[in-house]
């Protein structure tokens, strides 16, 4: 900074195009977001009851073995199976 210059003259103007950007993102903002789920009410369906089957089966297994790594394990495949059971029985 030269003496007795002011702070603001060093201040650069943001460049035209930038209005239009700014525009631009502005009308990018406002269009409306699409109201397609993320999951469909049957993929939903199966994974929230697979996933109960799991929970219920790994409970079941360390309420009688008191063995945690064998109840994960276990109820990981109860989960696993009970997504490809599911999806054949559940209909689209």
């Amino acid at each position: 900074m030269h003496p007795g210059s002011t702070p603001s003259a060093h201040i650069r103007k943001q460049p035209a195009n930038h209005i239009h950007l700014d525009r631009n993102l502005k009308n990018v903002m406002s269009k409306p977001v699409s109201k397609q789920p993320l999951l469909s009410l049957r993929t939903a369906l199966i994974l929230l009851s697979s996933t109960l089957i799991g929970v219920g089966a790994t409970v079941l297994t360390y309420l009688d073995t008191r063995q945690a790594g064998t109840a994960i394990c276990v109820g990981v495949a109860a989960g696993g199976g009970a997504i490809t059971i599911l999806n054949g029985v559940i209909g689209d």
